[in-house]
């Protein structure tokens, strides 16, 4: 079994919880009985860090704070119960591939749930409408993942959490097989995708990367790092054509990105 070190991140509304700490190790541990056999994880609260003012704004805002808090593992804070806001329902949120998390203060099973689904999110799952934990909508949630969710699980239980790129130590042969699987089901975002193809020319698979890259086009037509990212695929293959066609539409849909010199410089 692996065991995760967390960061927990509380403020004064969830550190008002009567024994908030233990309910907290006690959530994780609930959450995680749901990982495949094949994948078994554990997380532990190493070190505890304190917010002195109450966590304000929705909690994609306060997802944002957390980057760098933690040292390693997974940095999740639980913060104080909140209402509703206009157009949103979250009790939690996470970031997909990325080891940061929200948990809003709610009665146990529903944080169990909620955190579940937001690890869920920190361990390459997207929302899969009306597919178990992993769907869209709270009322959707049942505490089990699907099929396809826990070959996911498995593939990235090993993933390094330290590293600040994607699907690293992961097993992209069961990602790649699952990722597309759903883009051909119309399921998957464009930046998940996007994130594959990366890692999958990182040890040098472009057949394989081009085809993630395209499947995250037909999801987002206008994301445009993944028309970057094509191009260089393209370039490699010495399809230079489609190269500079796939340079070009990155050029128009963000002049001014990381890598338009970079593209510039190919199409000179």
């Amino acid at each position: 079994m692996r065991v995760i070190p967390v960061t927990l991140v509380t403020d004064p509304g969830f550190r008002e919880v009567p024994q908030w700490r233990g309910l907290a190790q006690r959530c994780l541990d609930e959450a995680a009985k749901e990982w495949p056999d094949s994948a078994r994880v554990a997380f532990r609260i190493r070190e505890s860090l304190e917010w002195k003012e109450p966590a304000q704004g929705p909690l994609v805002q306060v997802l944002n704070q957390l980057t760098g808090l933690g040292s390693e593992g997974i940095t999740a804070a639980f913060v104080g119960p909140r209402e509703s806001w206009a157009g949103e329902d979250h009790q939690g949120y996470g970031s997909l591939g990325r080891p940061y998390l929200v948990v809003a203060a709610d009665d146990p099973r529903t944080m169990v749930t909620t955190l579940r689904h937001e690890l869920g999110h920190v361990f390459g799952l997207p929302h899969l409408p009306g597919r178990q934990v992993m769907a869209e909508a709270t009322s959707f949630r049942s505490g089990e993942f699907d099929r396809l969710s826990l070959y996911v699980l498995q593939a990235t239980s090993t993933m390094d959490l330290r590293a600040d790129t994607p699907f690293q130590d992961c097993d992209l042969d069961i990602l790649r097989d699952v990722y597309l699987i759903w883009a051909g089901e119309g399921i998957g975002q464009a930046s998940l995708l996007h994130n594959l193809g990366v890692a999958l020319r990182r040890e040098d698979r472009d057949a394989d990367a081009e085809a993630v890259f395209r499947a995250a086009l037909d999801r987002n037509n206008d994301y445009a790092p993944s028309w970057f990212h094509l191009g260089r695929v393209l370039d490699t293959v010495d399809h230079h054509d489609e190269a500079l066609n796939a340079y070009r539409q990155y050029l128009v849909l963000d002049p001014a990105g990381r890598n338009a010199d970079q593209a510039r410089a190919a199409l000179k």
